[in-house]
């Protein structure tokens, strides 16, 4: 029996293969069968399908190398590749200055070379 909300998601698909690239809508349809278990179905036009997710295809070549993504999650990812990016504002750069030697001090006890024995 189907239940209310069931809903209607786009994915978009590649193929890694031979980089054909599709969207297909499908119908998720929440289900709970005669022992009360729910589970969703996908379809397309009516017609029972396997999950997008699940080994998808390639219609083009066959392939089994597919990637496949919500539309709205591909449209996103497409939209930051393509935007000007914004460089942060660049200050004047200051050389850096060496400054003179190090003097490594050994630390004093107070006695002298002989005293040490």
């Amino acid at each position: 029996m189907a239940e209310p909300g069931d809903l209607r998601q786009t994915y978009a698909f590649s193929c890694t293969g031979c980089g054909h690239a599709w969207k297909q809508s499908y119908e998720i349809v929440i289900v709970t069968d005669a022992a009360g278990q729910r589970s969703q179905e996908y379809r397309i036009e009516g017609r029972r399908v396997r999950s997008p997710l699940t080994s998808p295809v390639c219609p083009h070549c066959e392939s089994r190398h597919v990637h496949a993504v919500p539309v709205g999650l591909a449209e996103r990812a497409l939209q930051a590749e393509t935007a000007p990016h914004s460089r942060p504002e660049r200050h004047e750069h200051t050389p850096h200055i060496p400054h003179g030697p190090h003097f490594h001090l050994r630390r004093h006890s107070g006695r002298t070379r002989n005293e040490d024995g």
